[in-house]
């Protein structure tokens, strides 16, 4: 475990972070304790990066002082022995961003909350050049998330696709996208990439043929859809190799629907590109761009 202390003054404010990096037998994850000017004791930590049990162990008996995790997940792969994070989440996160996960969290927090409610009301994100305030919305009774619609905003589509197609595996044959506030996105991807693209609809159209379905229910969905791909795509799709494109990607639920839609087709899923993920899981499956928490 390692400690780091901060503190910050801005004209009357003194913050007090005590913050850890922190090694378990799960993984890796940053946590920060804050006292505020009133004595008030707030606390958070960063998303968890999951370690092999094997490799955390082999470090345990050498001795974690001599022998950190990350010395050992070098010598069994190819990586940075001090930021083995970026090979275990597929580039997705460093240590340096789970690092500044935690005060960053916990110091929006302090600065946004209203009196009567311990969930703030804004979260910062960026994407590439970009800069955006999210706000938090409740999407179901005891949840909240921080909002993000690129619905309309060719700025934030036209960042957020450039850096995700950078990302795509050379292997990719098609990208696949489930109808949605996110379809300028695939457009950006699949132009940057030159990829196909497709788009399982949410509405079954009076000309489409031999239709493969089927049912999801989202997060920020108040009742199950039906996502349909016409047949003449469904013969594109078969045999190919393919990721989907979503623009969050929380529960999970949209995801599984579309891997059981693409077996249906024959095609085979090889991942999925997403700006954000949300929630504390990191997904091997899932290329993102970043991390939204729940509240």
């Amino acid at each position: 475990m390692q400690k780091y202390f901060y503190e910050m003054v801005n004209g009357c404010i003194n913050i007090i972070f005590f913050g850890y990096a922190a090694i378990v037998l799960e993984g890796f994850l940053g946590a920060v304790v804050l006292v505020d000017p009133q004595g008030e004791i707030r606390h958070t930590k960063s998303s968890m990066v999951h370690f092999s049990t094997a490799w955390v162990e082999e470090a345990r008996e050498r001795g974690f002082a001599t022998t950190p995790v990350g010395t050992i997940i070098a010598k069994r792969t190819v990586c940075d022995q001090h930021d083995p994070h970026l090979l275990v989440t597929q580039e997705q996160i460093c240590r340096k961003q789970l690092l500044i996960e935690s005060p960053t969290a916990l110091l929006q927090h302090f600065l946004s909350h209203s009196e009567d409610s311990m969930v703030p009301k804004l979260h910062v994100v960026t994407i590439g050049t970009l800069t955006l305030t999210l706000p938090i919305r409740e999407v179901a009774p005891g949840i909240s998330v921080a909002l993000f619609n690129p619905l309309g905003d060719w700025k934030v589509n036209e960042a957020a696709g450039i850096e995700l197609a950078k990302r795509i595996p050379n292997h990719i044959d098609i990208l696949v996208m489930p109808d949605g506030k996110a379809q300028a996105l695939l457009h950006v991807i699949g132009r940057e990439s030159s990829l196909p693209t497709i788009i399982a609809r949410k509405e079954k159209k009076p000309y489409m043929r031999d239709t493969i379905s089927v049912t999801v229910k989202s997060i920020t969905t108040d009742k199950p859809q039906t996502l349909h791909v016409d047949g003449t795509d469904a013969e594109i799709l078969k045999g190919k190799r393919v990721m989907i494109v979503d623009d969050v990607v929380s529960t999970g639920g949209t995801l599984d629907a579309m891997k059981r839609l693409l077996e249906q087709t024959g095609a085979t899923y090889e991942g999925t590109l997403a700006v954000f993920t949300e929630g504390p899981a990191i997904r091997p499956d899932v290329i993102a761009l970043g991390i939204l928490p729940l509240y």
